[in-house]
């Protein structure tokens, strides 16, 4: 206690002097990049190569680790305790993510804040490897939330630059209503995004590097799957929900390019021999299956999570009920970017065409599945479909039902939705 108690005052001194004179420190920025880095690459990190600074060589080497050779014994006395062990790992980490803040918030200077945050974002998500405390997962998404949404004043240069401002009134007004031939392109993502309000596009990211390294972290890591659900509502809780499903589904679109082209690759080499064939078509199936049980997650956060409460309401009846204005294209070209995504899976592709009134896109992606591809697991999603659908969050469809319109094939008439059900 009197160790823990003299290294956060010594911590506070240090960040107090760090705040008060942040260019003072700029020229030794390199060094506590490096020093944070080892901290934050320990068991749990990028790569793990370094063990965690409890067990690491003293700087004195005529201090043993019983606490021996120094004028104080006992302050590098290594515990035995694991309870004790845990809890100075913890506080470890959480100094380091601190640190990361301090230095980015009063050191970093504008024009390196882009490349500083990129040395931290992959060891700081590769912790979850090793399924740290909440505390660390809560600490470290605040962490990435922070150091990668662009500060007041900084040069923006990225594929959101069209909506990073730091001043209201400069906000440029997004008119030109892009082509929707290919719905996960940047300028669509960029036009959907023009539905955050001016003081909401400020927490959009300078990039979508955090999500292509979770992506990449859950393909490698099965066991993670089970808890994406909960870092998805984590974040967003620190970022608008439109921007983190369109980044969640634009990078699972690339990281889908990107296994099928490396396929393409493998299929067409004269080298590649059966053996390899057949490994890669395995590695394949296995990446569209994480794909897939990705956008079931995203889905469960949709429809569930209370998070995602005002998105939902933004996409309720965006395509059955769509009007002219811009925010209703606006409101359309989220709907099929998200669509998109979800399309990889059967529960979430029917669910969130009900709920965004899209009858019509809902019956002809029904009848369009081939009887071949009709498997045990495609009626236990059929199940889920329909226990979901008997959600009061679907009440209203049961009134629809009742409507008569002109046009019953159009996308929201209550016709196409009892042929869709049917």
């Amino acid at each position: 206690k009197p160790t823990q108690n003299f290294a956060k005052k010594a911590n506070t001194c240090l960040q107090d002097a760090v705040r008060r004179d942040g260019k003072a420190f700029i020229p030794h920025l390199g060094g506590f990049v490096v020093a944070l880095r080892e901290e934050l690459d320990s068991p749990g990190g990028l790569i793990a190569r370094n063990p965690p600074s409890i067990e690491r060589r003293p700087y004195r080497m005529d201090v043993k680790p019983d606490g021996s050779g120094i004028e104080s014994t006992g302050w590098f006395r290594a515990s035995d305790g694991v309870e004790e062990r845990d809890n100075a790992l913890i506080l470890s980490r959480l100094c380091a993510l601190q640190w990361v803040v301090v230095l980015y918030e009063h050191v970093v200077p504008n024009s390196l804040k882009a490349e500083y945050a990129s040395e931290f974002i992959d060891c700081i998500i590769y912790q979850l490897v090793d399924q740290p405390p909440g505390i660390i997962v809560v600490k470290s998404f605040e962490v990435l939330a922070k150091i990668t949404v662009p500060a007041k004043g900084q040069e923006h240069r990225s594929i959101f630059s069209a909506l990073l401002t730091s001043d209201d009134h400069d906000s440029p007004e997004i008119s030109t209503i892009p082509s929707m031939k290919n719905p996960m392109d940047d300028e669509n993502a960029n036009f959907a995004l023009g539905i955050l309000e001016p003081i909401r596009r400020r927490l959009v990211s300078r990039d979508r590097a955090v999500f292509a390294a979770l992506i990449d972290l859950h393909s490698k890591h099965e066991k993670l799957l089970m808890d994406v659900s909960k870092v998805i509502e984590l974040m967003c809780t620190l970022q608008p929900p439109e921007f983190i499903f369109i980044a969640f589904a634009t990078e699972l679109e690339n990281f889908i390019v990107s296994k099928m082209q490396h396929r393409k690759k493998i299929m067409e080499s004269p080298e590649t021999d059966a053996s390899a064939i057949k490994d890669e078509l395995a590695a394949f199936s296995k990446d569209l299956a994480f794909v897939s049980n990705f956008a079931q997650q995203l889905g469960l956060v949709f429809f569930a999570a209370p998070e995602t409460e005002q998105l939902r309401l933004e996409m309720k009846d965006c395509i059955g009920f769509k009007g002219d204005s811009l925010r209703d294209e606006q409101r359309a070209c989220l709907f099929h970017i998200i669509l998109y995504t979800f399309s990889h899976s059967i529960v979430a592709t029917l669910s969130f065409c009900l709920w965004g009134g899209a009858f019509l896109t809902a019956s002809s992606f029904l009848q369009k599945i081939d009887p071949l591809d009709v498997s045990l697991m495609f009626y236990l999603e059929l199940d889920r479909l329909i226990d979901l659908i008997e959600r009061p969050i679907f009440r209203h469809l049961h009134l629809r039902l009742l409507e008569c319109e002109d046009d019953p094939y159009q996308e929201g008439s209550g016709a196409m939705l009892f042929r869709t059900l049917k």
